[in-house]
């Protein structure tokens, strides 16, 4: 008996997040399923383009919008206390040039990633806000405009030359841009709104999006009951129309074709259909009734931020952050942190790993699997005239990762668009069920490209069972060995001797790589471990998952198209994950799964 997956009649590459047994995709992390239709391939890496390591970014904490105005880009991050939240800009639209801080003597110094918003509105002009100021750039020079309530949300939008501000959390004001700077703000009457009827704990406005026709607004329910998706003309005292939603509120949203696609506190993506919002697809919580991090904060320091969606290449794309709200900040192993994307033919695909490194720098990770905070998401298009032999990437993205198991940096990133990097990528299959009662899982035959580089590997691993891992801090002694407590992870289930299994670090450095146990000492209490992976200039503390995937075999074959391995296991069903690693567009075609009848039904 074979079974090849993907189908070999329709080649999809489907993640539908709804169970261990459905689809071709089971777990995906920095897998691109779109660049060649039918065939697998790595994601492209992240690379830092400014961090708050950087010379004059310290305080940079979060960015949590992007905007381009005036030949440069710009974003804005910070804790808001005074003199600790700033703008920061590059020197063009380039994607790969540096941001620092705006330093033009009138720029604002209260920025808080929390409540902050920014825009370029349709008036030419840069607006950003505080958590209690509205401010304007014209021309390059910063003014404050309107004070507004202290410590609330204050996102922005510009409709039909006006620009709209939230306030007191559940109000909106506006003022008229038609004549090229803001005019006073309207706090009441036309052009103002208080949204539903309810207190504002429970009508906490998240976002405000503009199509061409209508203004969009989330709510969220901080108190756990429902929320509301809400439309409005931009004039009118009152909604044009309510949408009450399964969950307790709106967190992010898009819109693609006229079409607000919203992320909702359980972590669903949902579309409006015209009538009311209609889910699409979700993150795969395997179960689990734990909400994703801060999902009802009144605050914007949820698992995904109000400008945490975008259209990338035409696509929906989805920055989370995969933290559950449980008192030990667990994560689901389903879920990795970072850029997802979504199509109607592929479902909800894990992209993007926000990674450690910068472009000319020596790699250390794959992309961070547990993250701190997350911000924006943009697209921005490079002009003729930005385009030169350096220029790179064409999106943003903003976000807190961990550089070991404490250490928190703020980031700016982009994608590396010209592909030069090398990269590593996970997908997971569903278990693939016994034809009969048992079957013997004989071998797998992986068809692939031929490997580009001779570094490029790609590894195959199975198991019969779904075990909950364990996750533990690890100490590196070396760049193939690590310590750790026999207090946090009993080594000797994951270790017998000649057989080691998996290793996947998730958090710090050597992120996304995935190594297996080849020795196991445990001296009173501590157990030193030897990997079969060299983790490049490993030094002090990572987070690692210890699981129970078994090795099945190694390919790194530059001049065959295909490699049979034996995995000899009989059960009812197998899993099995590939590894990848990989520089340039390598590609896995399928994976042939060959098996025999070990029990009959009959």
């Amino acid at each position: 008996m074979s079974i090849i997956i993907p189908n070999p009649q329709s080649k999809k590459l489907v993640q539908p997040n709804v169970s261990d047994v459905l689809g071709s995709i089971y777990i995906s992390q920095n897998l691109d399923v779109q660049e060649n239709i039918g065939r697998l391939r790595v994601g492209k890496r992240l690379i830092i383009n400014s961090a708050d390591t950087d010379s004059g970014l310290a305080e940079l904490y979060n960015p949590v919008a992007f905007a381009s105005y005036n030949g440069v880009l710009y974003t804005l991050g910070g804790t808001g206390s005074s003199g600790s939240g700033y703008i920061y800009k590059n020197s063009s639209t380039s994607l790969h040039s540096n941001f620092v801080k705006d330093t033009t003597g009138t720029e604002p110094t209260d920025i808080d990633s929390n409540y902050s918003d920014m825009i370029a509105a349709s008036n030419g002009n840069l607006y950003a806000t505080s958590d209690d100021t509205l401010y304007e750039c014209v021309a390059g020079t910063w003014g404050a405009t309107q004070a507004l309530t202290t410590a609330g949300i204050h996102a922005l939008t510009s409709y039909s030359s006006r620009l709209y501000v939230s306030n007191l959390a559940n109000k909106i004001y506006s003022g008229s841009i038609s004549t090229g700077t803001l005019g006073t703000l309207a706090t009441t009457g036309s052009y103002t709104l208080t949204v539903g009827g309810l207190d504002s704990e429970a009508n906490t406005i998240t976002f405000l999006r503009s199509s061409a026709s209508r203004i969009w607004m989330g709510t969220v329910n901080t108190k756990g009951g429902k929320g509301y998706v809400h439309s409005w003309d931009g004039q009118s005292t009152t909604v044009s129309a309510s949408y009450r939603l399964e969950s307790s509120g709106a967190l992010s949203c898009t819109i693609k074709d006229e079409v607000p696609h919203i992320i909702d506190s359980n972590g669903d993506l949902l579309a409006f259909n015209g009538g009311t919002f209609q889910k699409l697809t979700g993150f795969n919580k395997k179960g689990k009734k734990t909400r994703l991090k801060n999902a009802i904060s009144s605050r914007n320091n949820r698992f995904i931020h109000p400008n945490g969606m975008a259209i990338i290449d035409g696509k929906i794309n989805i920055l989370i952050n995969n933290q559950n709200d449980d008192n030990s900040t667990t994560i689901t192993d389903t879920i990795p942190s970072g850029v997802w994307e979504y199509t109607p033919e592929n479902g909800l695909v894990h992209k993007y790993g926000l990674g450690l490194t910068k472009s000319s720098d020596t790699i250390i990770d794959y992309g961070q699997n547990r993250v701190a905070r997350v911000g924006a998401l943009a697209e921005f298009k490079t002009s003729t005239s930005d385009i030169g032999v350096n220029t790179n990437g064409t999106f943003l993205v903003g976000s807190a990762v961990y550089t070991d198991a404490t250490t928190v940096k703020a980031l700016i990133s982009y994608e590396d668009e010209n592909d030069t990097l090398q990269k590593a990528g996970t997908w997971v299959t569903p278990f693939v069920e016994s034809t009969q009662v048992e079957d013997v899982i004989q071998k797998i035959i992986v068809k692939h490209k031929k490997l580009l580089n001779s570094s490029d590997k790609i590894v195959i691993k199975s198991r019969t069972l779904d075990v909950e891992s364990v996750e533990a801090t690890i100490t590196w002694t070396s760049t193939t060995t690590f310590t750790v407590p026999n207090s946090s992870v009993v080594v000797s289930n994951y270790w017998t001797a000649g057989t080691g299994q998996e290793v996947e670090v998730i958090q710090g450095l050597g992120s996304g790589k995935c190594t297996h146990i080849t020795n196991a000492v445990n001296n009173a209490g501590t157990w030193t471990v030897t990997v079969d992976e060299t983790f490049t200039s490993a030094t002090g503390t990572s987070k690692a998952r210890f699981t129970n995937w078994d090795k099945v075999g190694v390919i790194q074959n530059q001049v065959m198209q295909w490699q049979e391995e034996s995995v000899n296991k009989t059960d009812i069903a197998v899993q099995f994950k590939v590894w990848f690693l990989s520089t340039g567009k390598n590609e896995i075609h399928s994976l042939n799964i060959i098996s025999k009848t070990h029990k009959p039904l009959i």
